[in-house]
């Protein structure tokens, strides 16, 4: 991963890989998702914060809660007969991102 700005857009990439994956649903579905299934995220989390997270608009790291409420979002709105890669959404894959993204912008700060 790179470091100073390069790092939250690469996180954001990856992201919407992700979301590419499962059809790009709008932030609002996403947001929606994560609501009515609390099974998906330990948290709410706003269509506005969704939008950022994909777009990489943040310069603090995003809750670890926040990243695994949109994974999870993601893959309840994949079609059921196209689901995600699991390799996608490997959970300790996007720990890991997520520690280094930490690891990184703390220090750019």
């Amino acid at each position: 991963m790179q470091r100073g700005d390069e790092t939250h857009k690469q996180f954001a990439a990856w992201l919407r890989e992700v979301h590419r994956a499962v059809g790009t649903p709008s932030a609002a579905e996403l947001e929606r998702t994560i609501a009515r299934n609390p099974a998906v995220g330990a948290r709410a989390v706003s269509r506005s914060s969704v939008h950022r997270l994909l777009q990489g608009e943040f310069v603090r790291p995003p809750d670890w809660d926040a990243v695994t409420a949109v994974l999870g979002g993601c893959v309840r709105c994949a079609p059921p007969s196209d689901p995600v890669s699991a390799s996608l959404v490997d959970r300790e894959l996007w720990r890991n991102r997520h520690r280094q993204l930490v690891t990184l912008l703390k220090a750019a700060m």
